[in-house]
């Protein structure tokens, strides 16, 4: 016959252990998290990611990447709606540079959209490229010239 009073201990043990694992547990999920976290936002192999803004005026271009060597596009977000005139990406450490001119510069780009021209082949990670944008905001046809920078994960 087993007495209540022998069941204390082994209740007591059973609850202790419980918690241990418990906070243990907790302690592991909240360290894989912050790894997962930080994997995440390592580089990854294919080349994507998400960079500086251009300041200046009353707009900013958030910029990003994809690609690999073989083929690289940057995309552009203006943070207002603008009419762009034309484009220059900039290498300067490959004193590289691309002119891309807007034949339709009433095209409205949209602040909801992200927007590239055509890909580059070569472009390999920890490159520094800056980005010139020219135009007008739609809002109120005042020029603008902004800049962004971009370095290739």
């Amino acid at each position: 016959m087993i007495l209540f009073e022998n069941l204390i201990p082994e209740i007591d043990i059973y609850f202790t252990n419980n918690l241990k694992s418990n906070i243990m547990n907790k302690k592991l999920a909240f360290a894989l998290s912050v790894f997962l976290i930080l994997l995440w936002s390592c580089n990854d192999d294919n080349g994507t990611g998400i960079n500086q803004l251009g300041t200046g005026g009353n707009v900013t271009f958030t910029m990003q990447g994809t690609g690999n060597q073989t083929s690289y596009d940057f995309y552009f977000k203006p943070s207002v709606d603008v009419k762009i005139d034309k484009i220059i990406a900039l290498l300067p450490a490959q004193n590289f540079t691309d002119t891309a001119a807007n034949p339709n510069t009433n095209y409205v780009f949209s602040k909801d959209s992200s927007y590239t021209w055509y890909s580059y082949t070569g472009v390999t990670s920890a490159q520094q490229w800056t980005f010139r944008f020219s135009g007008v905001l739609v809002s109120n046809n005042n020029p603008f010239n902004e800049s962004a920078d971009f370095t290739v994960p």
